[in-house]
């Protein structure tokens, strides 16, 4: 359907020049929207490719990383279930928060998902996280 703005009227309360003043409301808060979310990306990334046997996870950047576990030595970062785990599991893990204060929400596939918290540089123990079907 197209509609000629040159019938709408002018100066009314719901005329084309009350009209043009609403869109240029929305196209300034748009504009905010975009700019907060240019800030955002920018501290938030994607993170890192983790494959291998003896991925650190203490030390990792704020973002979403992609895993590919392939067991993991004892004593290691990673949940006590999955330590010398020799099945070839994936997943992802979110960390957010800076270097001292953050989480870390893992998900693996066909495993589950766990999630730690860091405070004062010290790392909690992992957490798995009991789900119910909704």
């Amino acid at each position: 359907m197209t509609v000629n703005i040159t019938s709408i009227p002018r100066g009314d309360e719901n005329g084309l020049d009350k009209i043009n003043a609403n869109f240029e409301k929305v196209k300034s808060i748009d504009n905010e929207v975009a700019n907060l979310n240019k800030k955002d990306a920018s501290n938030f990334k994607i993170g890192d490719y983790l494959s291998g046997r003896s991925i650190d996870l203490n030390n990792l950047t704020q973002g979403v990383h992609i895993i590919d576990l392939q067991g993991v030595a004892t004593g290691s970062s990673w949940p006590k279930s999955q330590q010398k785990s020799n099945a070839n599991e994936w997943g992802t893990l979110l960390q957010v928060g800076d270097s001292n204060i953050c989480t870390q929400t893992l998900i693996l596939v066909g495993v589950g998902m766990y999630y730690r918290i860091k405070t004062s540089n010290s790392w909690s123990a992992w957490y798995k996280v009991q789900v119910a079907q909704d």
